[in-house]
């Protein structure tokens, strides 16, 4: 027994070490975490998001479509059947400002692309890079026979 305590006592500190190291390696797994789990929870948030405006752009249509076909006296030419298709088409127009809203990147780009396309700064998409000073060599035809 006392052979054991002696030889436990020994590894000791290389038990310390260990877990001292896991202990860094759980701290870096902690903060990975940290973001994968803010990650899912903006994805969910936004598909929360986009599932919710979908549902309520779309069901005055189908609601109106279902009486239709189970022959209840409604007409689809009517205005209100025009407005339930401009809210169905509503959904389209909603979702990427359900992305802008919801997501840092896309927030980024998107100005990036506005700033380039309505102010024409060089640095935003679209415009060529123009740190590239090198010129392709001309090619004349040369007209020996």
């Amino acid at each position: 027994m006392l052979c054991f305590a002696a030889d436990n006592a020994q590894q000791l500190p290389s038990v310390e070490n260990q877990s001292a190291s896991a202990a860094s390696s759980a701290n870096k797994t902690t903060k990975s975490g940290d973001k994968m789990a803010a990650a899912r929870r903006n994805v969910f948030r936004t598909l929360l998001t986009v599932t919710v405006c979908f549902v309520l752009c779309w069901i005055s249509n189908s609601v109106y479509v279902l009486i239709y076909l189970s022959g209840g006296n409604v007409k689809l030419a009517g205005p209100f059947y025009v407005l339930t298709v401009y809210a169905a088409l509503g959904n389209c127009i909603i979702n990427p400002f359900i992305y802008c809203i919801q997501y840092k990147p896309f927030q980024r780009e998107a100005l990036r692309l506005v700033r380039g396309r309505i102010l024409g700064r060089p640095d935003a998409v679209g415009f060529p890079d123009t740190s590239f000073t090198s010129q392709a060599p001309t090619i004349s035809p040369s007209y020996d026979q």
